[in-house]
């Protein structure tokens, strides 16, 4: 269980998360405390044009909140082994190709408590 905030600071200058295409990876967030449910914050002061890439093999699973409001993501590889269950926050998302992502019902129970969600509907 991990959570990864993504900041800069003089002397160690702000990177784009990379999960190389190659790469095994199976990450899931805090299931108690402030970060419950977060797996990925990147600092709201960020506003690069980097591009935050997730990728990796049919053994890789993401799980949790990612929060990238001021910068892009892109999900692709063959992620088909297994699905991601995640929430998405971003300037803009990006999936290519065979990423599979699990919709599921984020409840009270994923996210710290006093978050708002916001849900798009028709």
């Amino acid at each position: 269980k991990v959570m990864f905030y993504n900041t800069g600071a003089t002397g160690y200058p702000w990177g784009p998360v990379n999960f190389h295409a190659a790469s095994e990876s199976n990450l899931s967030p805090p299931d108690s405390g402030p970060y419950k449910g977060i797996l990925f914050f990147n600092d709201r002061s960020i506003t690069a044009t980097d591009l935050n890439i997730f990728a990796g093999t049919p053994n890789t699973t993401f799980t949790g909140a990612i929060y990238f409001a001021n910068t892009d993501v892109r999900f692709t590889g063959d992620t088909s082994g297994e699905a991601h269950k995640m929430v998405f926050a971003a300037r803009k998302i990006e999936f290519t190709g065979n990423t599979k992502i699990d919709a599921f019902n984020i409840g009270r129970d994923l996210l710290p408590s006093g978050l708002a969600v916001a849900r798009v509907v028709e």
